[in-house]
């Protein structure tokens, strides 16, 4: 199948907003007789305007032609093949050979440390084919400035459209994780779901669950401090992948004006102004409030019982593979809050005791949670908690503070 290919007067995209060491490896592969590109996200994020995070480059040079080519480089992969050149210590770049379609990512190998070498290399379209969605299967060539579109991703990014490339149904049963991708880029860029995939998102919802948790985590935990987490989790409860992800998690707390939503919303202003928020705290916050979702502000209603805290939460994290340190940071900020909401309104709050970790992290918490009648006498308690944490109890010397860098 011919392409399309866009001429540099039908896009804004130009070599100058391309990494100029990124732009070097691809004019050298060029020079040696080899096509190269730039491809996926940095292609698309260019396009909708934002600043790419890294730029891919995928050619017909094999990775020991790549590394003949670049002293700087290496081969890297277990299963499949690729080279990372770099350019001082901070930047590297990863180069692929174009792969068939056929050939899965080493992530879908369930045990890649004992597959052979099996580098199945493909064409420019095979290459593009085997991408998730339409909008990340583009090239650029800076050279010449043009694009090139085998999958129809210039027509969805123009009618703002996400899709999966290929028949949606077998592309999700080949990787369920797909999913939670498609509304990732939904989500973030405004866009619409395409109806042949997402009705074959909500059909097949179900098989997230049968995939390895640890892999679902680390896909989810990119959106978790994106700065965009309220919108994607929305979308995610539109299309059932969250009940899927957290079946304990409420999709009220998620409604327009809830103390949830104002929440998870003010850890994604946090995180657009730069600062920076602990991965415990979005996953806390979600805990929290589907505790008790008609408590609404009173967060007296949430925990009467403090030996509920720790056995609620390995129950609400029981289907994310969440980290355990993590999991641990969740419980004893929340039993140090609640015990600041209870015992410190009673005046039977004792400040010693605590690390100054956890003191911190639930001051973290207190900074995020709707304002509530007792925020005064809760910030004092949780002052003199932190006050008494870092000089240990009486008699023992005084701890060392982690450091910790974030504003809040």
């Amino acid at each position: 199948m011919n392409p399309k290919r866009y001429s540099k007067d039908k896009h804004p995209l130009r070599s100058r907003n391309i990494d100029p060491d990124a732009y070097r490896v691809i004019e050298r592969l060029a020079m040696n007789g080899y096509s190269a590109y730039i491809v996926g996200g940095g292609v698309r994020d260019i396009l909708l305007g934002r600043k790419p995070k890294d730029f891919d480059i995928a050619t017909d040079a094999t990775p020991r032609k790549i590394k003949s080519l670049f002293s700087n480089s290496r081969i890297i992969g277990r299963r499949f093949k690729l080279a990372q050149i770099f350019f001082g210590r901070q930047k590297l770049f990863e180069v692929s050979t174009f792969r068939d379609a056929t050939v899965p990512s080493d992530d879908l190998v369930e045990d890649p440390v004992q597959t052979t070498d099996d580098n199945v290399f493909g064409t420019e379209e095979t290459d593009a084919r085997r991408r998730d969605i339409t909008i990340n299967g583009l090239y650029f060539d800076p050279i010449s400035c043009t694009i090139i579109d085998y999958v129809g991703g210039m027509e969805d990014l123009h009618n703002r459209v996400i899709r999966i490339i290929g028949n949606p149904d077998v592309r999700i049963i080949e990787d369920p994780v797909r999913m939670i991708r498609v509304v990732r880029h939904a989500a973030r860029a405004g866009f619409d779901i395409d109806p042949e995939t997402f009705d074959s998102v909500l059909n097949n919802r179900a098989l997230l669950a049968e995939c390895p948790p640890v892999r679902v985590f680390d896909e989810f935990r990119k959106d978790l401090l994106s700065g965009h987490f309220l919108k994607i989790i929305r979308l995610l409860a539109k299309s059932g992948l969250l009940q899927t992800l957290v079946p304990m998690c409420s999709v009220e707390i998620l409604d327009e004006g809830s103390p949830g939503a104002e929440t998870l919303g003010r850890i994604d202003e946090y995180l657009a102004s730069g600062d920076q928020v602990d991965l415990f705290l979005p996953l806390l916050v979600l805990a929290i409030f589907s505790k008790a979702p008609q408590a609404g502000r009173d967060l007296s209603q949430y925990f009467p019982d403090l030996e509920e805290v720790e056995p609620y939460l390995q129950q609400f994290f029981s289907q994310l593979a969440v980290p355990r340190r993590e999991r641990e940071r969740a419980s004893a900020a929340l039993t140090l809050f609640q015990k600041l909401f209870s015992g410190g309104v009673s005046g039977e709050f004792d400040p010693y005791g605590t690390s100054v970790d956890t003191v911190e992290d639930t001051m973290a918490l207190c900074r995020l949670l709707p304002a509530s009648g007792h925020d005064r006498l809760v910030h004092q308690l949780l002052k003199e908690a932190l006050n008494a944490a870092a000089a240990g109890w009486p008699g023992e010397p005084r701890r060392r503070r982690r450091r910790r860098h974030s504003k809040h």
